[in-house]
């Protein structure tokens, strides 16, 4: 299959399958396409390589090649044909995708590159590329290379502008000369290190992933990088690199799911750290923070924490604790510096003992007295029956609600509807809600009381079934906009989204009657205006 997409502006696309046209006729059927958008100002073409040798290099005026602004190439080895569509459309390229793709044995990434100088983003994704060359491409600002195996990466030393790399889950310089097996870990560690050398000697580098990559097993340093981002997770780490703690100028960290048992003291060297994300790290027990520039902290799923130190915390922080059953939170005035926070209450509930000054994830939200946004996963809306309304700041609630796995009885439903109508209330007398995101793991009924919360500006539902009973949302004077991704409408309500003047609706992958017109409902929309 040939695959040909235009977007118009970075915001529509058209696909066209044109399997069935001969050869001439498909030359022609895209030229003519192209040359008719003599409106356009940015076309992307995909390309399925499998087929396209039977429909060969689309004709079309100099003019539209110019304004083709990206490739996509995927299934298949590129040939003298492909080369001669990057040639064609190089000239203006700034955006190039490999995808599943084997260049012959004696030819070169930097043989395509070469047509294209303003090439500004590339994504390799499982290729085998045995040499990566970038150094023709002098405006290359981001370059991502996943699931791949590629021995050697170059790129301009002395005029890249590589801004951001992202090395994700590669065979990374895997070297299959090597002969003796008792100095390929170390062949590789010196590949990999004279790479990320070279990386780090580009000053403009703002950040770099290399997550999923094994780097554990080599003997690698950091000390080098000057940027602010760097990812290493995923790396089979058992203590944090000493080479990390020089990076003075590093302002975002993530070490998610390696194997660190503890955080030293060596981190209150890292006087600009405001993101630490350390995720999944299973087998650490006590987090000390003693970094006083911390804003966003991350240690969801660290099963075995019990404790967190956070020494004199900035206001702004952002804590997300998902997946733990109880963690004490110490510090001087914590509670009132978390702003955003992030819990799973199906195993943690958070209350702060003023006595002990440790925050106990056990009972309410009474403390979190400056909190702007809360992201929680419930199995009921009992949690929010106590002090929800003390947080004065809230804006912002995203729910996540996991029923039980049987199917709740009469008298539960009418149990958690009073608990959902409680909840309602409460935003209303004390709160102003503009942002509520609901979504459920079973497609039950949204519930609809939910649309009755009067100062909502932002719904976005995910993953229910949606029957007729929303009518409220009619009465939400201050609604803007409502998302509906992956849901089951089980009955027509175009009457009554299409009465909702002045809101912005948008409609993701949901199941719906036939005669639900997403069309019609944005139309009438616009007349009733």
């Amino acid at each position: 299959m040939f695959l040909f997409a235009i977007s118009l502006f970075y915001c529509l696309t058209y696909s066209f399958d044109i399997d069935s046209l001969k050869q001439n006729d498909a030359q022609c059927f895209i030229g003519e396409l192209l040359d008719s958008f003599n409106f356009i100002q940015h076309i992307i073409l995909e390309i399925d390589l499998t087929k396209f040798e039977s429909c060969g290099v689309p004709e079309s005026t100099e003019q539209i090649s110019n304004h083709v602004k990206g490739l996509i190439f995927f299934n298949k080895e590129i040939c003298e044909l492909n080369t001669q569509i990057i040639h064609k459309y190089g000239k203006g390229l700034e955006y190039l995708k490999l995808y599943n793709v084997t260049l012959p044995v004696k030819t070169q990434i930097k043989e395509i590159t070469i047509f294209c100088p303003l090439l500004k983003d590339i994504k390799i994704i499982s290729c085998n590329i045995k040499r990566l060359d970038l150094s023709d491409c002098k405006n290359l600002n981001k370059m991502y290379v996943g699931n791949s195996s590629i021995p050697i990466i170059e790129t301009s030393h002395e005029k890249s502008h590589l801004k951001i790399i992202i090395l994700k889950r590669n065979y990374l310089f895997r070297i299959a000369e090597i002969e003796n097996k008792n100095m390929h870990i170390s062949r590789i560690g010196n590949h990999i290190q004279a790479n990320l050398n070279m990386f780090f000697s580009n000053h403009e580098l703002y950040e770099i992933t290399l997550e999923s990559n094994r780097l554990a097993y080599y003997n690698l340093n950091f000390e080098n990088f000057k940027g602010k981002k760097m990812n290493i997770s995923s790396n089979s780490y058992e203590k944090v690199p000493n080479s990390i703690f020089s990076l003075l100028q590093i302002e975002a960290l993530d070490l998610s799911f390696n194997q660190i048992p503890t955080v030293d003291d060596r981190f209150s060297r890292l006087i600009n750290l405001q993101i630490l994300i350390f995720r999944g790290n299973s087998v650490i027990t006590k987090l000390k923070i003693p970094s006083q520039s911390i804003k966003i902290i991350n240690i969801s799923f660290c099963t075995d924490l019990d404790e967190i130190e956070i020494n004199n915390p900035l206001n702004g922080l952002n804590i997300h604790l998902c997946g733990k059953q109880s963690v004490k939170i110490s510090g001087e005035n914590v509670e009132e510096s978390i702003i955003v926070l992030e819990l799973n209450s199906r195993l943690s509930y958070p209350n702060y003992n003023r006595e002990t000054g440790v925050v106990l994830l056990k009972d309410n939200l009474c403390q979190y007295k400056n909190l702007d946004e809360l992201m929680i996963t419930i199995d009921s809306f009992v949690y929010f029956r106590n002090c929800i309304s003390n947080c004065k700041n809230l804006k912002k609630i995203q729910i996540c609600v996991f029923m039980r796995e049987n199917i709740m009885t009469d008298e539960e439903s009418q149990i958690e509807n009073g608990y959902i109508k409680n909840f309602v209330k409460d935003l209303n007398d004390s709160l102003t809600i503009e942002h509520l995101s609901y979504r459920a793991n079973d497609f039950h009924l949204f519930p609809s009381r939910l649309t009755k919360i009067k100062t909502l500006k932002y719904l976005y539902i995910y993953f229910t079934e949606i029957d007729d009973n929303i009518f409220p949302l009619l009465f939400l004077k201050q609604l803007k906009e409502i998302h509906f991704t992956k849901n089951i409408f089980i009955f027509d309500i175009s009457y009554v989204l299409s009465r909702l003047i002045n809101v912005r609706l948008v409609f993701v992958r949901n199941m719906k009657p036939d005669k639900m017109n997403y069309r019609q409902i944005t139309m009438a929309i616009a007349k009733n205006k």
